[in-house]
């Protein structure tokens, strides 16, 4: 059932940002781009420590709605390197764990509320979307739902992108050993 609500919402999202409000028709539309690439600290989901790292690249295509707010969809790659666990123990044969790097895309479609003054651009973005672990075997739980949210705050360049540094927070909606938190903090590059 959340499958499809998730499904109902990309499409509501979709077709919002395809036919902008009519106040805006006036104006003159614009669509902008990001780029982020980051470092994640990320859960593992076996205890409450952010204790893995990994990589996160994603994009996002964007279109304002109103006076400071815009609809946005992003699309991510998250890869998860895990550190190895070992046991202590006192006798022969202890031994330790090491569990393969996980991999997720993540397809969201949002809202972004900003503001200007200048060359500076402050965002808080908020992406309730789908993350696909690709790197799990087929039988396991591997669609699951996802939410992030993230502040970022750029510079325009003249008569160039906006560079900027942005921090967020994904929930992702797993279970067992499979990544369920991750905070991304990196760079982000923009274009109108």
């Amino acid at each position: 059932m959340w499958k499809v609500r998730c499904l109902v919402q990309l499409c509501v999202i979709t077709l919002t940002l395809s036919h902008p409000a009519a106040a805006l028709a006036q104006e003159r539309s614009t669509i902008f781009g990001t780029f982020r690439a980051n470092l994640a600290v990320v859960d593992n989901a076996r205890d409450d420590v952010l204790d893995d790292m990994g990589f996160q690249l994603a994009g996002s295509v964007g279109r304002p709605l109103a006076t400071d707010f815009a609809g946005v969809v992003e699309l991510a790659v998250t890869t998860v390197s895990h550190h190895t666990v070992s046991y202590p123990c006192a006798f022969p044969g202890c031994s330790s764990v090491s569990r393969p790097s996980d991999t997720a895309l993540s397809l969201a479609p949002g809202f972004q509320w900003y503001t200007t003054a200048g060359a500076r651009k402050v965002a808080f973005t908020l992406t309730p979307g789908m993350l696909w672990f690709v790197s799990h075997p087929a039988g396991t739980r591997t669609i699951v739902p996802q939410i992030g949210a993230r502040f970022e705050i750029g510079w325009l360049l003249p008569d160039g992108p906006r560079f900027g540094l942005g921090l967020g927070v994904d929930w992702w909606g797993s279970d067992g050993t499979m990544p369920r938190w991750a905070v991304p903090f990196g760079l982000t590059v923009g274009v109108r």
